[in-house]
This record gives structure tokens, C-alpha cells and sequence, in this order.
């Protein structure tokens, strides 16, 4: 019976985007800057599971200090690919390929 198979419900995933927000309490940008209310900062929304934790609970004051923490990410992730450490730790090629999917889809945002 075709009316009773299950329906299947597309999602698509988020995009992810730059979003200014209200500082709440003092907070400080990778760059040093201190932001405290009522300035705002910036923060990444619409992020995949896989790579929120990298930026859980920071603030970024311009454009340039979100791509500057990308790029050290990235780097990061390049040394420990090209370390022995690689055999200790799980797999992070998937974990790069989607840091370097977002990064991009920010960059054309």
C-alpha cells in the first residue's frame, strides 16, 4: 500500500552565517579586543554538529578575526594530519573537508 509507506521529510542543511549579537558581559576577541555591552560582536550561526565545538562561546569582533580563527584551525588540524599524532587520533579528514566547506560558504556569504 503506497498510503501507508513512511514520509520522508527533507531538511536542508544550514547555512552558515555571520550574525552581529548583543554582548551580554565582558568578552574578548581572539585579537584582544574587549567587547562589553552595549557593543556587539560577531558569532557563527547555522553551523554543523561536527564543528560548533570549535567555536562554542566566542566572540569575534570584525570579519577578519573569524577568518584568522579558520586559518589557525586549519593549521592546527595540518600539523596533527602530518604528525604521527595522526595514528592516535580519530580520522579529522572529514572534520578539515567540513571546516574548509563552511569557511567557504561564509566567504561568499
Amino acid at each position: 500500500m503506497v498510503g501507508n509507506a513512511p514520509k520522508t521529510i527533507e531538511t536542508s542543511p544550514s547555512v552558515p552565517s555571520l550574525a552581529p549579537r548583543p554582548v551580554t558581559g565582558p568578552a574578548r576577541c581572539r585579537c584582544g579586543t574587549k567587547l562589553a555591552p552595549p557593543q556587539e560582536s560577531l558569532v557563527l550561526e547555522g553551523l554543523a554538529e561536527e564543528v560548533e565545538s570549535f567555536f562554542r562561546d566566542k566572540s569575534f569582533c570584525c570579519e577578519a578575526c573569524v577568518r584568522a580563527e579558520f586559518l589557525e584551525l586549519f593549521e592546527r588540524l595540518d600539523s596533527l594530519l602530518d604528525s604521527p599524532a595522526e595514528s592516535m587520533v580519530a580520522d579529522l579528514r572529514p572534520t578539515y573537508s567540513l571546516l574548509a566547506r563552511t569557511f567557504a560558504d561564509l566567504a561568499h556569504e
